[in-house]
């Protein structure tokens, strides 16, 4: 889009939009402002580019440009227009990829949840102050903690169990219609309702329980409470970004999760504060979740799927938060 003389936005044609690339200094595209280029192959190439953008769209492919953006000269470098289609679709496979190891891990601590709250009761999950954190501060609520008194607990209860009413209505799910169909109860047992929770839903009841359920947890996958509960928190993060088209190899995160030391060696600390806050460390989270669950997971994917990203571009490993390519084939054995 671009503002005409009335100061209003008005829509650009797809050729349009690959000259505005093409000015701001990227490579790659071949224009002729006065029609088509005469050239077979590069009015096909032209074609192809239009086809790109058509697909994709102009915003979509532009956020995979802002590595190659020098703000000082508002101009692109070192990035040709078709290098950064290429960019997009390879950023897809590392998605797809990431988000089935991320839903392997969310179906293992829904199983978890369900085996804890299951030893209180079938249907206990209900009753909030059963199993929830009852007094003193709970630091994983809100920027400073909530102090759980009786009110927030009946109000987290409240809030739940009428989201979860909704979940059970529109469930496609046969075990719960049959469910429905022979109880008169409206929920169903804790093993079925973990199937209608969404990843925040269970990280945030694994933040409401008492901290002897929560460790219980925690200790499934042989981490401390506190690294589970964030590094669940860096997933759900990573997985809305996979499921709504985001932008994931270029991504910087803001809140850090705890990094163990033995990732040192592998780990780029040239940050200016000495952290590296680019995909790294949402893959060191995936590989280390997975391998506790099943040594013997097929990794492959998720591992070309990066490798073939990160070599696109010189010292591109560095950036993303890994000192070479030997520290990212070292995550994988």
């Amino acid at each position: 889009m671009e503002k005409n003389n009335m100061g209003h936005l008005k829509q650009l044609r797809y050729f349009d939009q690959l000259a505005l690339f093409k000015l701001r200094g990227m490579t790659g595209i071949s224009l002729r402002f006065n029609g088509y280029p005469h050239n077979n192959s590069e009015r096909m190439k032209l074609n192809q580019q239009i086809h790109s953008l058509n697909d994709i769209g102009y915003y979509p492919l532009k956020s995979y440009s802002y590595a190659f953006f020098d703000r000082q000269s508002n101009r692109y470098k070192d990035i040709r227009f078709d290098d950064l289609v290429k960019r997009y679709y390879r950023d897809k496979g590392l998605k797809q990829s990431s988000l089935q190891a991320i839903e392997d891990i969310e179906a293992s601590v829904n199983v978890q949840v369900a085996h804890v709250l299951g030893d209180i009761g079938a249907l206990k999950y209900v009753e909030f102050h059963s199993w929830c954190q009852r007094d003193g501060n709970n630091k994983y609520l809100g920027k400073n903690g909530t102090r759980m008194t009786k009110a927030v607990i009946k109000r987290e209860e409240l809030r739940f169990l009428s989201s979860l009413q909704y979940k059970v209505s529109k469930s496609n799910l046969i075990d719960i219609d049959n469910f429905e169909r022979d109880n008169t109860s409206f929920f169903p047992p804790v093993w079925l309702m973990v199937n209608l929770l969404t990843i925040g839903d269970t990280i945030h009841l694994i933040k409401l329980m008492s901290k002897r359920n929560r460790k219980r947890v925690a200790d499934h996958y042989g981490m401390t409470v506190d690294n589970f509960i964030k590094w669940m928190d860096c997933l759900n993060l990573i997985r809305n970004i996979c499921c709504h088209n985001g932008n994931l190899i270029d991504i910087r995160l803001k809140t850090m999760p705890p990094i163990p030391e033995k990732y040192n060696d592998v780990l780029n600390m040239s940050d200016s504060d000495n952290l590296p806050r680019g995909f790294a460390i949402p893959l060191i989270i995936i590989i280390t979740f997975i391998k506790s669950i099943n040594s013997r997971y097929n990794l492959r994917y998720l591992k070309n799927s990066t490798v073939k990203l990160v070599n696109m571009h010189t010292d591109f490993e560095k950036q993303v938060g890994f000192k070479d390519m030997d520290s990212i084939n070292t995550l994988f054995v």
